[in-house]
């Protein structure tokens, strides 16, 4: 081993790459999503479709209740009661708080201290400072939408003590909740990026779902009276995507590949444009 002299000497080490440089952005904002007031609050709140769809599977195990024929008729298709699930149950009104709960600070926050800089000052891509925002983001959609829909799997199985499920329907229950949060993420990390003021990016989000829905119904339903303009209203596209997974009757006259299409480009787009801003606040 060389001995050195007093003073400075260069460094004789190297750099090596982290496999996940986005994880620690990812564990810092779990954190603080989790320590957020009123968090625990909104938790409770969000599993309540789940906790709803779990009495109808105990129910529909039971024999006796006759009276309750036409429900459990529904509870025992398995395509049909997932689609409910995820589209009528009032999940994707849960989804789309949490989204605004977990994600509509993670940009704008940063913004405003300057911390976007000292990201970046380290060897960290802005790909992965916008990778490490995501997760954080799909972390807790999808801890309310695949893992209660992964335990209504379970409970159906065992109540019934027979796997019934088929695997397309198993898969459409893994893409759909990936597919609805990837979406919902990316697009309030667009709109957290725009602004250093969260207040006016909550607004700005919320106005946006509020006036795509309200459009969507105006264009459809009362000027052109044609449903496939409902594409326009995400909570209405979300429905024509789940039933092409679940293989269930789409509510529009509308080619059922066109909500997939519109789902993942919206997604990869607003994701693009997020990059693209945070590459300008890096210069």
């Amino acid at each position: 081993m060389p001995v050195k002299e007093r003073g400075y000497h260069g460094w004789e080490g190297s750099l090596a790459p982290r496999r996940l440089p986005w994880f620690p952005i990812t564990l810092q904002g779990i954190r603080q999503v989790k320590d957020k007031k009123r968090a625990k609050l909104l938790f409770f709140f969000s599993a309540f479709p789940f906790l709803f769809f779990l009495i109808g599977v105990y129910v529909a195990s039971k024999p006796e209740l006759r009276f309750l024929d036409e429900i459990t008729r529904v509870i025992n298709d398995d395509s049909q009661f997932f689609d409910l699930f995820f589209t009528r149950s009032g999940l994707m009104f849960v989804l789309f708080l949490l989204s605004v709960y977990a994600g509509s600070d993670l940009i704008s926050a940063d913004l405003k201290f300057n911390s976007i800089q000292l990201y970046l000052s380290r060897p960290l891509k802005p790909i992965d400072y916008l990778a490490g925002k995501l997760a954080v983001v799909m972390f807790y959609l999808l801890m309310f939408s695949l893992v209660p829909a992964l335990l209504l799997v379970a409970a159906k199985l065992l109540f019934s003590g027979t796997w019934s499920l088929g695997f397309s329907t198993l898969a459409a229950i893994f893409v759909y909740p990936f597919l609805a949060s990837l979406a919902l993420a990316s697009l309030v990390l667009l709109f957290s990026s725009f602004s250093a003021n969260t207040r006016l990016v909550i607004v700005a989000y919320v106005g946006f779902f509020f006036f795509t829905n309200m459009l969507a119904g105006i264009l459809s339903g009362v000027v052109f009276n044609h449903s496939a303009l409902g594409l326009l209203s995400p909570e209405r596209t979300m429905r024509h995507l789940a039933a092409l997974l679940f293989g269930t009757k789409a509510a529009m006259a509308a080619p059922l590949w066109v909500a997939p299409l519109l789902v993942v480009g919206v997604s990869l787009v607003a994701l693009a444009w997020t990059l693209t801003r945070i590459r300008r606040v890096e210069v």
